[in-house]
């Protein structure tokens, strides 16, 4: 015996009322994603110009100096000195390529999952 056309009607809308509040959780997700990512680059930001820093202060040193005039332990320590910083940059490069790949897998299931939704919607339509 089939549905009758309220109980059809009350499943649609329940139907709906479900994906919409999907929709809402995952526009909540995605605006969470976007204030981390955000934070991310702010951070992001600041490492470098740190790192920038510390550079600019070797070269600075470096140009200041000549080969002569420095003594071995003191161009040892200046040549570790900018070889930690470039090591810590590359370092802080590739935690930062993995983090964006991570966003980017999140960021790209909840839009589909979002676009899922709505194409469901305008199905029901």
């Amino acid at each position: 015996m089939p549905k009758s056309k309220p109980t059809q009607d009350l499943t649609l809308i329940e139907q709906i009322l479900s994906i919409s509040k999907e929709i809402d959780g995952a526009a909540c997700a995605l605006a969470e994603l976007d204030a981390l990512i955000k934070k991310l680059e702010l951070s992001q930001i600041e490492v470098f110009r740190t790192i920038e820093g510390r550079s600019a202060k070797v070269v600075h040193l470096l140009a200041k100096l000549t080969t002569e005039q420095l003594p071995k332990a003191s161009l040892a320590k200046l040549q570790t000195l900018e070889r930690s910083s470039n090591s810590a940059l590359l370092k802080i490069q590739m935690r930062m390529q993995n983090e964006n790949r991570l966003f980017t897998s999140i960021s790209n299931v909840l839009k589909t999952r979002h676009d899922t939704a709505k194409n469901s919607i305008g199905n029901i339509r």
